[in-house]
C-alpha cells in the first residue's frame, strides 16, 4: 500500500483529503512563524506523525523536524482565471504557495479596494499537475463580479473537494 503523501487526490479518501490538506497547513505554519513540528502541530490540532505521514514536506535535520523548501504533493485549489472562478490540481508546493499569496491578495483587495495588491500577480502564471499554465485573474472589476457569485455559497475554500 501506498504511502498516503504519495497517493493522487483522486486515490485518497475524504478523511484523506482532509489530513493531507491538515498537514500542509501545519507544515506552511511552520514556515510562517519559524516554529517546530511539535508546536506547529499543536497549533492545528494534528500529531506530528500525522503531518509526516501524509505531507512528505518535512524532513529531520540535526534532530529536528524541518520544513523543505518545496515539494511535491497534490492538491486541488482555486483560482480565478478569465473571469471565472476554477479549481485545479496543483503538486508543485511553490505553485500552491503563489496561488495561496494570490487568493490572499484578491481577499485584501475587495475588503479594502486598493488595486495595488493585485500588481504583482498580473500576468502571472501557474501550472498546474498536468503540466498546463493558467494566468491569474486580475481584472478588478472581473474579481468583484467572481466574488458576487460566491456570496450565494454557504461556504468557500481555496481547497477543492
Amino acid at each position: 500500500m501506498k504511502q498516503p503523501h504519495k497517493l493522487s487526490w483522486e486515490e485518497l479518501t475524504p478523511r484523506k483529503k482532509e489530513l493531507r490538506e491538515r498537514s500542509l497547513r501545519v507544515v506552511s505554519y511552520m514556515k510562517r512563524h519559524n516554529v517546530s513540528l511539535t508546536k506547529a502541530s499543536k497549533e492545528n490540532h494534528i500529531l506530528p506523525k500525522t503531518v509526516v505521514k501524509h505531507s512528505n514536506a518535512v524532513k529531520k535535520v540535526g534532530g529536528r523536524w524541518i520544513p523543505k523548501r518545496w515539494y511535491s504533493i497534490e492538491r486541488v485549489m482555486a483560482i480565478n482565471e478569465n473571469g471565472k472562478s476554477t479549481y485545479i490540481k496543483v503538486k508543485d508546493s511553490r505553485h500552491a504557495s503563489t496561488i495561496g499569496k494570490y487568493q490572499n491578495a484578491v481577499r485584501r483587495f475587495l475588503e479594502t479596494g486598493d488595486e495595488s495588491v493585485l500588481k504583482p500577480f498580473k500576468g502571472k502564471k501557474v501550472r498546474d499537475s498536468e503540466g498546463n499554465l493558467h494566468t491569474l485573474e486580475t481584472n478588478p472589476q472581473n474579481l468583484y463580479e467572481i466574488s458576487e457569485g460566491r456570496e450565494n455559497e454557504e461556504f468557500y475554500s481555496i481547497y477543492g473537494g
